[in-house]
């Protein structure tokens, strides 16, 4: 059976309404309907995903540490590799807030995340457009946050 990735935008209950539930298209996901469906209880991304993590690579975080986070999905800002082989990762999780070292851009080791086959060009516009509002929000701030978002800026085409 083939493996297709799917995208899966989160859901959650609307602002002011508390019997309205509205796509969350900050909380995103994948999912692989071949991976699902096998009996070793793997469910996410698909596993056969081996696509090269390098800046600008989407990500979802595997379960560990990370349960903890409210949004699991990340973008990949740089990789670097130790002189061990082990790679590490700074990944900004873009649900949480704007780019900011120890809140929402985070430190990760390579082999907790899994890289999505959705790619930055592929993101529902919605998500696009709130990633570049908190990148820009940031760059116009100046500091710590500015220099993590003029990363994050000709990734999302700024």
């Amino acid at each position: 059976m083939e493996h297709v990735p799917t995208l899966v935008i989160g859901s959650g209950i609307e602002a002011g309404a508390p019997d309205t539930t509205a796509l969350d298209f900050s909380d995103i996901s994948e999912t692989c309907l071949t991976c699902t469906i096998a009996t070793d209880g793997h469910t996410g991304p698909c596993r056969l995903q081996t696509a090269p993590i390098a800046p600008g690579t989407l990500v979802r975080t595997r379960a560990g540490r990370f349960d903890v986070v409210p949004s699991r999905t990340g973008i990949v800002l740089n990789a670097v590799t130790g002189s061990d082989g082990a790679v590490t990762l700074a990944v900004w999780f873009w649900a949480l807030g704007a780019p900011v070292v120890g809140a929402t851009l985070l430190p990760v080791k390579g082999d907790e995340v899994q890289p999505l086959a959705t790619t930055l060009d592929m993101l529902p516009a919605l998500t696009h457009a709130a990633m570049v509002r908190q990148v820009t929000a940031a760059i116009e701030a100046g500091g710590t946050p500015a220099l993590a978002a003029s990363v994050l800026a000709p990734l999302l085409g700024l």
